[in-house]
Formats: C-alpha cells, sequence, structure tokens
C-alpha cells in the first residue's frame, strides 16, 4: 500500500451559482443547462469517444431531446446493430439515456 501524496492532486475549480438563481423557476433553465454543460464537458474529457459523441449530439440524447445528465447516465447505441452488419465507427455511435436505450432496442 502506498501513500497518496498531497501534491499529486490536482486543483479543481468550481463555478460560483449566482445566489439569485433558482433551479425550480423556467427564468433561470438556460443558465443551469449551460451550467450542465460545462460540468460534462470538464468530466468527460478523459474518454475520446463519449466527449466526442457528447459535443456532436450538443449534449442531448436523439431519442428524446433531453439533455444527457451524470444522473441519468448514458449508455453508447449502434445506429446500425453489430448483428445487421454495424460497426465500430463514430458515425454509427451515439449517447442515449439508459431508457431510451431499452426502448430502442425493445419498442412496444
Amino acid at each position: 500500500m502506498s501513500l497518496v501524496r498531497a501534491s499529486g492532486v490536482g486543483i479543481r475549480r468550481y463555478a460560483k451559482i449566482q445566489s439569485q438563481a433558482n433551479p425550480y423557476d423556467p427564468a433561470w433553465e438556460a443558465y443551469f443547462e449551460a451550467r450542465h454543460y460545462a460540468q460534462m464537458k470538464r468530466r468527460s474529457r478523459g474518454d475520446y469517444v463519449t466527449d466526442f459523441l457528447w459535443q456532436r449530439q450538443k449534449g442531448r440524447c436523439p431519442h428524446c431531446q433531453q439533455a444527457l445528465t451524470m444522473e441519468r447516465g448514458c449508455d453508447l447505441h449502434h445506429i446500425v446493430w453489430h448483428v445487421l452488419g454495424g460497426t465500430d465507427d463514430l458515425l454509427n455511435l451515439q449517447l442515449l439515456h439508459p431508457n431510451c436505450h431499452r426502448q430502442v432496442h425493445h419498442p412496444s
């Protein structure tokens, strides 16, 4: 077991939320979406595929058009399924909410 040095931990800066911002007020929706977009952009820097797809989709699920969030999660989906000859090419991939992904594969 090794000891972690404090000097090896990177500094993470957080943007303060405006004091009058209310997450339940529709007038502030754009403000919170912009904050969320910036947060997701910072978090996905390590994974090129997820980062690329998330930016290409502008942070939205193509199935339901809702924002992709860390809380709801996201699944990697092949537009043309592997069993139908689809590839792992970036043009054949998209990010979907887990529930949307299930709906795409098992429509009722």
